[in-house]
């Protein structure tokens, strides 16, 4: 049985719509660019930020459309698609922190695919599961205790876990 619990969170959704249109910046230890496959890979404490928003990972691919095979490595900002992390992904905004084992951000679609004990944590509240989506755009998340593993069988115990702590008056 598979758990789906959505979480819309409008403050998270507020700080995230704006930073969608800002330049994503990537550091990291290597970069391999291949112009003709339009992919570059990061690897070595890979850091990408936008905005506020910064996702962290041991090896990032990014994939780029359009831009000027002339431009070199700089054209590979001008147009990414979509980011591949793995290892040890951290995604974070100034009020919520994600972390799984692989993500995918989607840049058109403006939604990341987490994977992989999941935890989401926001203040004190922190929710487990095995798969998150969330919509940048719209703010809404929905964690599975499940996924499909690769030959389509599912993984995790199939159900979430959330944590949720109390404000105290007066704090």
């Amino acid at each position: 049985m598979v758990m789906i619990w959505a979480v819309a969170s409008p403050v998270w959704a507020q700080s995230l719509q704006a930073d969608s249109d800002q330049p994503i910046e990537i550091t990291a230890d290597t970069l391999e660019v291949y112009q003709q496959e339009q992919k570059a890979i990061f690897v070595g404490n890979v850091q990408a930020v936008q905005g506020n928003i910064n996702m962290k990972s041991a090896r990032m691919i990014v994939h780029y459309k359009g831009g000027n095979e002339s431009a070199g490595a700089g054209s590979v900002a001008q147009g990414i698609s979509s980011i591949e992390a793995d290892g040890g992904v951290f995604f974070a905004s100034p009020d919520e922190t994600a972390r799984g084992e692989r993500a995918v951000y989607d840049v058109g679609r403006e939604q990341i695919n987490m994977q992989g004990d999941v935890v989401l944590t926001r203040e004190k509240n922190i929710l487990k599961g095995t798969q998150l989506t969330y919509n940048l755009k719209s703010g809404k998340s929905v964690l599975s205790g499940s996924a499909l593993s690769t030959d389509g069988t599912t993984t995790g115990s199939g159900r979430v876990r959330g944590l949720f702590v109390p404000k105290k008056e007066g704090n």
